[in-house]
């Protein structure tokens, strides 16, 4: 609201915030040193209760904007989200010899999925991109940088250690910002989907510039270490 935002994206960056963690911060936490095994578990738990938190929290925090379907949104969430998850369950556990097989399949069709995605949103944005996309852009980059520096601070304050802190930071920066763009294009048009495919964009590159920054500094203070006396 402080920027002034179109309602329509004004709606697509509250679903951004309401979605769960993003899939590649796995990835953005192991190249940043962080806790991967704490990443996933973080992944996983936000990815399952968003399936109820993100048609709650959407209803929560829009009802008076607009109207919210929250009944098809979780049963849309559902058919993204849970089904294609209990599916991977059922054939790693019955069909353990072609699991191998589709594990290296299924990241390459989810990225081309997600893609496609951002590119129909952006292409039926275009004359929206002319007219409020530096708006959108700014909002996508705060929305992201308040989410790692408030992850990072939290933990810190929480007396997390480093390596946690850095995942924490990630995790709640980094968002499902495919299934937002998907989810408003469904549910509010597709304007409305434009700061998630923004999204899916700058995060990734603000997590891999974060992660860089990250291990420089960890490599900076190493070689500032004093050697330590052998025994």
């Amino acid at each position: 609201k402080l920027l002034n935002l179109p309602r329509e994206q004004f709606i697509g960056l509250i679903m951004v915030g309401t979605v769960a963690g993003g899939t590649a911060s796995n990835v953005i936490a192991y190249l940043a040193g962080g806790d991967v095994a704490l990443s996933i578990t973080m992944t996983a738990c936000s990815t399952l209760a968003g399936i109820v938190l993100t048609p709650l929290l959407s209803t929560f925090y829009l009802g008076q904007t607009v109207h919210v379907p929250a009944w098809a949104m979780f049963k849309s969430i559902l058919l993204v989200v849970a089904l294609p998850v209990s599916l991977g369950l059922l054939i790693n556990r019955v069909f353990r010899k072609y699991s191998a097989r589709l594990n290296q399949i299924c990241p390459i069709v989810s990225t081309a999925g997600i893609l496609l995605v951002i590119g129909i949103v952006v292409a039926l944005n275009a004359g929206n991109l002319h007219s409020c996309g530096p708006l959108v852009f700014l909002a996508v980059i705060l929305h992201n940088g308040a989410g790692l520096a408030a992850g990072y601070g939290c933990a810190r304050l929480l007396r997390c250690d480093r390596k946690c802190a850095i995942t924490i930071a990630i995790e709640v920066g980094m968002q499902n910002s495919g299934l937002a763009a998907a989810l408003s294009k469904q549910f509010f048009g597709i304007a409305s989907a434009l700061p998630g495919a923004v999204f899916s964009i700058w995060h990734n590159l603000s997590g891999a510039v974060f992660a860089s920054c990250v291990q420089r500094n960890l490599l900076r203070q190493r070689s500032g270490d004093p050697p330590q006396s052998r025994v």
